[in-house]
């Protein structure tokens, strides 16, 4: 018995080093025996669920020399998830943000590379890393009467006011090739509802006495077109609402 469970224990060793899948950051692994060793070895090996791992084969669908249905870059980038209350750290994502959906590569204890779309109803909220810059998302769902639509929001700002950004992609086609067109919508969340943030008279009408005050400070700015204000300027508009 002793001989088998060594055996064991040196096969998964050698799966464990080739094979790696992102742990939850609080993850420790109970070590005080060959039993114990062997034991869990086996179960790293057999349960292919974690938490984490909860949803289906993701299968990509566009032309990779044409353009893409993903958020900032078409290759995995570096991630955090926050997944049924548990940390996952180091993890490599996509998020297709035309389809809506969040995309892990995991690597089968086969050796085999497969691409997960995670089940909504377990992701909290996630980071995405994009050229030294993260974002950090999370799924919204609001009422059936609501104008707004259940979907991951980017949340950059959350203070006496709230801000979301819905990033998607449409598609088209142009002369025979695929296209998926980047577009951003932002909300603003004031007085008990959510806003869709557009021109600058409809922004500044949201703040009821405070307007004059805001509107001169966002003058100030020399803004060329307030629909194509920056996020760091509009986070910057909003704590100075804070203050006032």
């Amino acid at each position: 018995m002793k001989f088998f469970i060594t055996i064991i224990v040196v096969f998964f060793s050698i799966r464990q080093s080739e094979c790696q899948i992102a742990q939850p950051a609080n993850y420790q692994d109970p070590v005080s025996s060959e039993d114990t060793l062997a034991i869990n070895a086996y179960k790293r090996l057999m349960n292919h669920s974690y938490d984490l791992i909860n949803g289906r084969e993701y299968i990509p669908y566009h032309n990779p020399h044409q353009s893409n249905p993903f958020f900032k870059s078409p290759t995995f980038c570096s991630g955090t998830g926050y997944f049924n209350g548990r940390t996952y750290n180091d993890l490599k994502i996509l998020y297709d943000i035309y389809k809506d959906e969040l995309v892990i590569n995991y690597l089968n204890f086969d050796g085999h590379l497969t691409l997960i779309c995670l089940n909504k109803n377990c992701i909290d909220s996630f980071e995405i890393k994009v050229d030294d810059i993260t974002a950090r998302f999370q799924f919204i769902s609001f009422t059936p009467d609501s104008h707004m639509k259940n979907s991951f929001y980017e949340v950059p700002y959350n203070g006496k006011t709230r801000l979301l950004i819905r990033h998607t992609k449409s598609y088209t086609q142009l002369d025979g090739k695929d296209l998926y067109n980047y577009h951003i919508y932002r909300y603003l969340y004031i007085n008990g509802s959510y806003f869709r943030i557009t021109t600058l008279s409809k922004f500044c009408k949201l703040f009821g006495d405070k307007k004059s005050i805001l509107r001169k400070y966002i003058i100030s700015f020399n803004i060329p077109s307030f629909r194509k204000i920056s996020d760091s300027d509009l986070l910057q508009i909003l704590r100075y609402y804070e203050t006032i």
